[in-house]
């Protein structure tokens, strides 16, 4: 289960299919296939405390149009859990989760801009990033 921020929203979903990009060996791009929750309608609702509850029964991008793409970047995703709520059928709570094993190595010497589309690379943008790794 994911999140991501995007538009100013946060967009809940359920993964469904994990897709590896392979460009010929040189470099490789991690993209989740997921079911979207509408947010912006009846998907979404606060319970008497204030925690935010889903409806996946309420989902948007599932048309075939370029905007119902259904794909995030593995580094967009953001991990939560989903538990079902015993009072209101069909809802669920999403519990966001720090990732736990993961620790900073540093700041990345060299990144690799020539694996990304042309209209994506923006080498500026990855000038202060860290490395993540998790720890078994």
């Amino acid at each position: 289960m994911v999140i991501v921020e995007a538009d100013n929203k946060t967009y809940c979903g359920k993964i469904v299919d994990i897709v590896e990009l392979d460009y010929y060996f040189e470099c490789k791009v991690v993209l989740f296939q997921c079911d979207w929750v509408n947010v912006n309608s009846r998907g979404q609702n606060k319970d008497k405390r204030g925690f935010t509850l889903l409806n996946f029964s309420h989902r948007i991008h599932e048309g075939g149009a370029l905007k119902d793409d259904p794909y995030i970047f593995l580094s967009k995703a953001q991990q939560v859990f989903y538990v079902e709520d015993k009072n209101y059928k069909g809802w669920e709570h999403v519990i966001r989760v720090k990732p736990s094993y993961t620790y900073c190595f540093g700041v990345v010497e060299e990144l690799y801009p020539q694996c990304m589309p042309p209209n994506i690379c923006n080498e500026d943008a990855y000038k202060d990033l860290m490395i993540w790794a998790k720890v078994e």
